[in-house]
């Protein structure tokens, strides 16, 4: 596995770094925030932590593509966002507009229109991601927030469990915009055509798969 990249930045190319080493000059697709003026000196060393995909289609149309981050984090947030079912390594990077703590807060915040807004993620994707990844990035949350986007701990009974899948799952449909009376019914529907679903994730892809 190709882990990191040193070299001196010669370039930028359409969403790329241009990287030299030992005679070689090598493309680096880069999320879009770490083009942001100043933050790269044409001639200064760089080194990037990288990973390596393929593009194309058929054995014969294949194509690598190497992709670059400038710490081991921002790479394993990107690793998370492409664990979203649907969301390719191309389309992660695209949506990396601003910096991982941020795009983290909004996911455990639910923050469902920032995340709308960021390039190739609607709203059904944004609640996809919600679904998915929130409760597990707080690594990825800039110092001191942790705490602060973390929700109150409900006091615990006995209550249903099924029941406590499908008001989780209402509160996140609710946080999407829906009004509740439609969200139940895609609830319903969802339950009615996979009974197998045994949490809010599974039951929230289930309603969006409808």
């Amino acid at each position: 596995m190709l882990d990191q990249v040193q070299g001196i930045l010669r370039g930028l190319n359409e969403g790329a770094l241009l990287l030299e080493w030992q005679g070689l000059v090598f493309e680096v697709q880069v999320p879009a925030f770490l083009l942001e003026p100043g933050t790269f000196t044409i001639g200064q060393p760089l080194s990037l932590y990288t990973r390596l995909y393929f593009q194309g289609s058929g054995m014969n149309n294949l194509y690598p593509v190497l992709l670059g981050f400038g710490s081991r984090q921002e790479r394993d947030f990107f690793d998370k966002i492409t664990s979203v079912e649907g969301i390719g390594p191309r389309a992660a990077l695209r949506a990396m507009t601003i910096p991982v703590a941020e795009i983290a807060r909004a996911i455990e915040t639910e923050d469902v229109r920032l995340l709308s807004s960021l390039p190739g993620i609607g709203k059904q994707r944004a609640s996809q991601i919600i679904a998915k990844l929130r409760g597990k990035l707080t690594p990825f949350l800039a110092p001191g927030e942790e705490r602060a986007t973390r929700s109150p701990a409900p006091a615990r009974t006995a209550a249903d469990p099924a029941r406590e899948m499908e008001e989780e799952a209402m509160a996140i449909l609710l946080q999407l915009g829906y009004k509740k009376p439609e969200a139940e019914k895609l609830l319903q529907n969802a339950l009615a055509r996979n009974q197998k679903i045994t949490s809010a994730e599974e039951l929230i892809q289930e309603v969006f798969r409808g």
